[in-house]
């Protein structure tokens, strides 16, 4: 923050009465992913004015969040200072720390604008053998990850070979199939199977990485295969054929994809299996070769079209039991999600993505100067560094609108407030004087560091201030009212015919009864009212004999 915004800022507290507003909070603790939770909660908004205000619309910032939020049936009108009833519902996929915002657009019936509320929600799993996933994603993830299914039970290549085809992948009445084609044999030992023409596919192929103990004999990437589908598939990579296809069997296929490179594309019935058993191998001995890097995009689609089963999870339990640890993005899909590359950098890419709440405002400008708060979200994955805040559209040479940003930084998932000042620029010693047209339209934009695009806001000012607003310290003192009298001195001056009116600060005209009392060296002027009058500060303003009176009347009912 600069240094120079101190003093703005305490201004903008103190002296202009328009403080910032604050955020309501609202934590959900030990959310379970896969049965979710519903919460409603009370929070109370802070409001510019006293006016009733209706929700219009409630948004959560960043869409891939896993809350949804609604306003109680009924209580979609707010007053000011009473609560609004929240309904929010958490359906987390992920055991992470989830922090984000829900955006209320509130409407009177001259504003339009935006407060902010934070949500926050601790996810975890029912189970415990992830918990040491906890929040974390990317490297920090990869690496949990690592640590965990590093400590399995190695095989030897003959012992590896008997479990897969006596038991990993034995079906029901001792069937066994081909993970490519599909082909269907009967074998009860895993000699029967080959001498039915199978034999074990490496999924990662041995002259990549895979020749070596443990990785050559690790089951999570062992499936039975047609030995002739085998042998074609030999070790090309996986891909998407488009072309000039040179084999095929049971759904795969080999040939050439859009680069013009040979790849091997799985029947659909088993390509996620594939792909799960890919990023395995990947993260278990650490992309040997890179041989994942030009493959991992089609893995992913593959990963997608076709999920887990039933079939893939008795498999991995099997291998479980044998090697006593499991495939995790068998366990969790999920995961896969939070790490951006296993065959490249699994951080994501730091990137900002700044916004508004709301594609335009509505602000009513009451005093001069004034100060109107607009929320800025920042839904990317590293923080934006603001440049400046600017005002743009606004050519008024009475008014002067400008903006700034609270805090220079705006960290991922977070919000800063920008703050919008409305000034005169005209000042004299008997009056501020604004030129304001009764809506102006201004853009509100916020620039940034780094190269990242500015991001804009359009905002309609509506003139609810007096063309002329009377300096009254230079003026009269202020006569102070309880009740429903107020007596005020003019000194040097007799007046007949006092006026029957006060003026507040949005330069209404209220009603009084006003007599006179001639007194030495002045009059006396009684003013009384019915009905109370709101608490607040009035103008009793008296012109007589070419003279201007201008009198300050707090009113305190």
């Amino acid at each position: 923050m600069r240094f120079w915004w101190w003093g703005v800022l305490w201004i903008c507290a103190v002296g202009w009465g328009s403080a910032q507003p604050m955020v309501p909070v609202v934590r959900m603790d030990t959310v379970w992913v896969g049965q979710g939770r519903i919460d409603t909660v009370a929070v109370t908004l802070s409001l510019p004015s006293d006016e009733s205000y209706r929700i219009v619309a409630v948004r959560v910032v960043d869409e891939r969040q896993p809350f949804t939020v609604a306003v109680l049936d009924g209580d979609s009108t707010i007053v000011p200072g009473e609560p609004v009833h929240l309904v929010i519902r958490c359906l987390p996929r992920h055991n992470l720390w989830y922090q984000t915002f829900v955006n209320l657009t509130v409407r009177s019936t001259t504003q339009l604008i935006a407060r902010p509320v934070r949500l926050e929600a601790r996810c975890y799993y029912a189970d415990s053998t992830y918990r040491f996933t906890w929040n974390l994603q990317g490297s920090a993830l990869v690496n949990a990850l690592y640590d965990y299914v590093k400590v399995h039970r190695a095989l030897f290549y003959s012992d590896a070979r008997r479990q897969l085809f006596e038991y990993v992948a034995k079906g029901p009445g001792d069937t066994i199939e081909c993970v490519y084609s599909g082909r269907k044999i009967v074998a009860k030992r895993y000699e029967d199977a080959y001498a039915q023409g199978f034999n074990t596919e490496h999924v990662w192929p041995r002259s990549y990485g895979a020749d070596r103990e443990p990785a050559k004999s690790d089951l999570h990437h062992l499936f039975p295969s047609d030995q002739q589908i085998n042998e074609k598939r030999a070790n090309y990579p996986f891909g998407l054929v488009s072309r000039q296809v040179l084999y095929e069997q049971g759904g795969s296929r080999l040939g050439y994809d859009a680069a013009n490179h040979i790849v091997f594309e799985v029947r659909p019935k088993t390509r996620g299996d594939i792909a799960r058993a890919m990023f395995y191998f990947a993260l278990r001995y650490r992309n040997p070769q890179n041989f994942l890097a030009q493959q991992e995009a089609i893995l992913r689609q593959w990963h997608q079209e076709d999920p887990v089963d039933s079939v893939e999870r008795r498999r991995n339990q099997r291998i479980r039991t044998i090697q006593y640890r499991p495939n995790p993005f068998i366990d969790h899909p999920e995961f896969l999600e939070r790490i951006y590359q296993l065959g490249g950098n699994p951080d994501f890419p730091p990137v900002p993505v700044v916004q508004f709440a709301d594609s335009i405002y509505h602000v009513v400008v009451d005093r001069l100067p004034d100060t109107a708060w607009f929320p800025l979200f920042n839904i990317g994955t590293t923080a934006a560094i603001a440049k400046d805040g600017i005002v743009k559209g606004y050519r008024d040479t009475a008014t002067v609108a400008t903006a700034w940003i609270l805090s220079d930084t705006i960290p991922a998932g977070g919000m800063e407030f920008v703050a919008l000042r409305i000034d005169s620029r005209q000042r004299t010693t008997k009056q501020w004087q604004s030129r304001f047209a009764q809506e102006d339209t201004i853009t509100l934009q916020v620039r940034f560091r780094n190269g990242i695009r500015p991001v804009k806001v359009p905002v309609v000012i509506h003139q609810a201030v007096p063309a002329s607003v009377p300096l009254w310290s230079q003026q009269m003192p202020v006569v102070t009212a309880y009740g429903r009298t107020a007596v005020i001195y003019l000194p040097d001056a007799y007046v007949p015919s006092p006026p029957a009116a006060l003026r507040d600060l949005l330069g209404r005209r209220w009603q009084v009864t006003a007599m006179v009392q001639p007194q030495a060296g002045g009059s006396r002027i009684v003013l009384q009212w019915n009905a109370p009058l709101p608490s607040g500060l009035y103008w009793y303003v008296v012109s007589w004999n070419h003279r201007l009176w201008i009198i300050p009347v707090d009113i305190h009912p």
